[in-house]
């Protein structure tokens, strides 16, 4: 690449205006790559947008992009995704706005993407908001048996540098994922299928699938609330989770889907024997919806 890379970096509101601007002056703070925030406001109804509008209007490396209504993860991250590669963005950066950013964490992602030119998506090493030595995500993985799960290698365990080597991995977490927009060319956008969860690792299997690595960068670093959005509604995000990844393993893996459904029934009953009469029905929803057919957004 002859000029310096540009890169668009996305981040999604929905009703979450605090962790929103905190996130942004972080990002503020970035050396490195010359970059654009694009923030997508999902429908808030806290007043987010406009509050938004005010307190950036004046910044030119910031634009706000207001959605009718709630687009879901992939839906808000699509549209950010669409502007910023209209700009020409060499890379895309999707981030949660519930993190906080380091001054060199999007230096360090592109610092490996102009090394690893096999790698399409790239991802950091994240650390718990409330846990500053305790680690969120460093690589994923998808459970090979069982529920098939997705899973976050070293999620709760202390950072000693045990995870401090860039290595190939199965899917990188939407919380903080790069992506090339040649990669962007070949795998298109994000499917909006799922609404939320499960999105990023259809992405990143779409990218495996067409030749792509997906890399893990731990020099690449951040912190995140966890939780901070998802957990408004926990019923809906295991019904969402339930729902995804049984679509997930049908669209890449049908016997892991047939699988996947089995244990589910199988806890369900174990669970409604046991007198437990709460707990199992978030996921038999999700089941359901899975099974009839049912994507995108789910109303309570």
């Amino acid at each position: 690449m002859d000029r310096p890379p540009h890169v668009g970096i996305i981040l999604v509101n929905w009703n979450g205006l605090s962790d929103t601007l905190e996130c942004v002056r972080s990002c503020l703070r970035l050396d490195g790559p010359r970059f654009r925030i694009v923030i997508v406001d999902n429908g808030s109804s806290d007043g987010s947008c406009q509050t938004l509008a005010a307190s950036f209007a004046a910044d030119p490396r910031i634009t706000l992009l207001s959605a009718r209504g709630n687009l879901g993860f992939a839906g808000g991250n699509n549209r950010g995704i669409a502007w910023a590669l209209d700009a020409g963005a060499d890379f895309v950066w999707l981030l949660n706005n519930d993190t906080i950013v380091n001054p060199t964490t999007l230096r360090a992602l592109v610092d490996a993407a102009s090394t690893h030119s096999r790698a399409g998506i790239f991802g950091s090493k994240i650390h718990f908001r409330d846990r500053p030595d305790t680690i969120w995500f460093a690589g994923g993985f998808i459970q090979a048996r069982g529920h098939h799960y997705s899973r976050h290698r070293g999620m709760g365990e202390v950072d000693r540098g045990q995870y401090d080597r860039v290595e190939e991995m199965e899917f990188i977490t939407g919380c903080s994922l790069l992506v090339r927009a040649a990669t962007l060319r070949d795998i298109r956008r994000m499917t909006e299928d799922y609404f939320l969860y499960w999105e990023d690792v259809d992405w990143c299997t779409r990218a495996r699938l067409a030749g792509w690595q997906c890399l893990y960068v731990p020099q690449s670093t951040l912190m995140h609330k966890v939780g901070a959005t998802a957990n408004r509604q926990p019923e809906m995000q295991r019904r969402y989770e339930t729902r995804n990844r049984l679509l997930y393993q049908w669209r890449f893996n049908r016997p892991g889907a047939v699988e996947a459904l089995a244990f589910l029934l199988a806890g369900t009953i174990r669970s409604y024997l046991g007198g437990d009469r709460h707990s199992f029905r978030a996921p038999l929803a999700g089941a359901c919806d899975f099974l009839t057919g049912r994507t995108g957004r789910l109303e309570p």
